[in-house]
């Protein structure tokens, strides 16, 4: 729709973009709203020629520059043009350009020309259309179709509304929140779609306070609501009743609700210049209480309040300064044993040091691993919250260590090392009825620090050349946890929480301190290739590459201290990966 007549000169949207010049001709694009304009740059542009521009009708000033041309005359006309491949060959694909006007070539000797267009006049009546346009200046003196000057500024026109995505499904409640999801409209991906806003209502009428999200559509209710009235109710896209922010993805989870209250969903596909699709109903849901993991630990008698270094009395922090203070003085010790050793293993080291042709000083290694954490084990009334919530697989234990040989004797090398690891598990929070929540999802999840003291026996293979280097190690460890909610942050103690009349002050997050020892068996792997081996030393310094697998014996459950608890993360597991020597 467009409005005819001097009503399209209401409202006035700048649509402007910086120069484009071929030879000594340039166009500037303005809006002259409220009888001012400006110049600006293409992505304020990218935006402007859509539905709700055109509908609207606001007129654009074109700024036309045409500098000296040599052999133009005086009286040579300077047409201007609107449209795509306005200064083609083919003369009638010049014609169907819309024709804005002409200027004598003597009259830009005292400055710019101006001519007004509506998007609508280029489109054919607000047509659809997806392509570039623009406005071109053309300078023509023998009337050939050779053309003495062009200048063009070009522009993104889109007329079309994107297609309407599908729903996916019906939403989900959760707690507090409602999860809704759809597919791209005919499997588009990357398309025209640029991304997605979701509508919500609860009895007919808008749920979040005006202006909570961020309208990225354009309508001509929205754009000028002077004309055409302003947006009403969910069929006008009222961005009153929006319930989230620009989604590129294809779910969103929207929140905060009321839980036991019915709540109805739409969703509207946008493009890149703010066309949005039609509403598409996604259907109704009502968000109902569930339980994350430690919501169910903690109800089951669990006595883990949170809090870092529990050891310490829970100040935030300490337990780091403690973990580095242990490292600290493992170092001075190793350097005493250095000192000592040097003395009574002199020969070996000297003999030692000649076997390798670049120096060996470290060692490295990433592994893997399953790892079950023995929570449920700290409790004797037989409850299981993390099976309950988890089950009984594994998750993924993935570590990376660093050891410094620092001593090398005729059985092997002692070093001193430095471990960190991750491990993440995640499941469906449980209502209370026990059925899992297709909205919300619950994760334990911590961070593993130790430090280490290590012993490799690689005797069998410098004397026997046997490649097998059996090795072990003992250290301390320290475990940061934490457990996410269903919006994926860290959950709270649940309302009859046992530690605080606040539940909201006790976060599900801490530190355990605890110890592990881990044997194991590496193969060398030099054997399969020594001249591959060869060339690794001497060319970056890696001396030996190992294939290992070690038991991992962890006991993290702050030494079992009753006045400090914790989640108890230990387990008996073991863990493969590689290992270099440098």
């Amino acid at each position: 729709m467009h409005l005819g007549g001097s009503v399209r000169v209401l409202p006035l949207f700048l649509a402007a973009i910086a120069n484009a010049q071929v030879g000594d001709v340039t166009v500037r694009l303005y809006d002259e709203t409220d009888g001012s304009s400006s110049l600006l740059d293409d992505e304020d542009l990218r935006d402007y020629f859509g539905i709700a521009n055109c509908d609207c009708g606001p007129p654009v000033r074109a700024e036309i520059d045409v500098g000296s041309l040599s052999g133009v005359s005086a009286t040579t006309d300077v047409d201007i043009r609107g449209g795509a491949n306005c200064d083609s060959d083919d003369k009638a694909v010049r014609n169907g350009c819309l024709d804005l006007g002409s200027f004598d070539y003597d009259l830009f000797a005292a400055g710019t020309q101006q001519t007004s267009f509506q998007l609508w006049e280029l489109t054919d009546d607000c047509a659809a259309h997806e392509e570039d346009f623009g406005i071109y200046a053309l300078v023509d003196e023998t009337q050939d179709g050779t053309f003495e000057g062009v200048g063009v500024r070009s522009f993104p026109v889109d007329t079309s509304v994107p297609a309407v995505p599908l729903p996916d499904g019906e939403p989900s409640g959760g707690d507090g929140a409602v999860r809704v999801a759809w597919d791209p409209p005919d499997g588009e991906i990357l398309g025209k779609t640029g991304g997605y806003q979701v509508f919500c209502a609860r009895d007919g009428d808008p749920v979040f306070k005006s202006g909570t999200f961020e309208r990225k559509y354009a309508t001509a209710l929205t754009e000028c609501p002077d004309l055409f009235g302003a947006p009403s109710g969910l069929s006008d896209l009222d961005p009153a009743y929006l319930c989230s922010d620009l989604v590129t993805g294809q779910s969103a989870r929207i929140s905060p609700l009321q839980n036991g209250a019915a709540y109805d969903f739409y969703v509207v596909a946008v493009d890149d210049l703010r066309n949005p699709s039609g509403l598409v109903p996604l259907g109704s849901a009502t968000p109902e209480a569930t339980d994350d993991f430690y919501a169910r630990y903690v109800q089951a008698g669990g006595p883990a309040d949170g809090g870092f270094c529990s050891l310490s009395g829970g100040r935030p922090g300490l337990g780091a300064a403690i973990f580095a203070l242990c490292v600290l003085v493992l170092l001075r010790r190793r350097a005493l044993i250095v000192l000592v050793a040097m003395l009574a293993a002199r020969p070996a080291l000297a003999a030692e040091e000649n076997r390798y042709a670049s120096p060996q000083h470290f060692a490295a290694e990433v592994k893997f691993g399953p790892y079950l954490p023995d929570v449920d084990g700290q409790f004797p009334n037989g409850r299981t919250p993390y099976q309950d919530v988890f089950g009984n697989d594994s998750s993924l234990l993935t570590q990376f260590e660093l050891d410094w040989q620092f001593l090398r004797t005729p059985i092997g090398s002692v070093g001193a090392g430095l471990l960190y690891g991750f491990f993440s598990e995640s499941a469906a929070a449980l209502a209370a009825d026990g059925t899992r929540s297709e909205a919300d999802e619950t994760s334990l999840r911590a961070h593993t620090l130790g430090a280490l003291l290590v012993l490799r026996a690689d005797a069998l293979w410098r004397y026997a050349h046997v490649p097998l280097v059996p090795y072990g190690k003992i250290g301390l460890d320290y475990y940061i946890w934490w457990v996410t909610e269903g919006d994926g942050s860290v959950a709270n103690c649940p309302d009859d929480c046992p530690f605080s009349d606040d539940p909201q002050s006790v976060k599900a997050r801490g530190g355990a301190w605890g110890w592990q020892v881990s044997p194991g068996l590496a193969l060398l792997l030099d054997v399969l290739d020594p001249q591959a081996a060869k060339l690794l030393d001497t060319e970056i310094g890696i001396n030996h590459t190992y294939l290992f697998v070690e038991l991992l014996i962890a006991d993290v459950d702050n030494f079992g201290s009753a006045t400090n608890p914790t989640l108890h993360l230990g387990d008996r597991t073991w863990t493969a990966g590689l290992a270099f020597e440098f």
